[in-house]
């Protein structure tokens, strides 16, 4: 997907921001459909930052975006009340943590 040109007075990430944001996740929090957890993520450590640094200044040069990164996986979750009633439940979209 490409990048709005909305992006173009940005720079590109610096190795301390991606580490930063990959140390800040929250834990605990179901994948998307990529199954990468904030965990797995967190276990690399610098080698991790490495490779996704790498994969983010990728992406801002060519300005394209993984079409994966923005697929979500919609689950009905029950609220309360009758359960064969659709209005007793709300959705909630897992959506991959990169």
């Amino acid at each position: 997907e490409k990048l709005s040109s909305t992006n173009k007075g940005e720079q590109m990430p610096e190795f301390l921001e991606v580490k930063i944001s990959i140390e800040s996740l929250k834990k605990k929090k179901a994948p998307g459909s990529d199954n990468i957890t904030t965990e797995l993520l967190q276990a690399g450590e610098e080698h991790t930052v490495k490779v996704m640094h790498m994969l983010f200044n990728k992406i801002y040069k060519q300005e394209q975006v993984p079409s994966e990164w923005g697929k979500a996986i919609i689950l009905p979750i029950y609220k309360k009340g009758d359960k064969s009633e659709c209005e007793n439940y709300r959705g909630i979209s897992l959506l991959s943590v990169l």
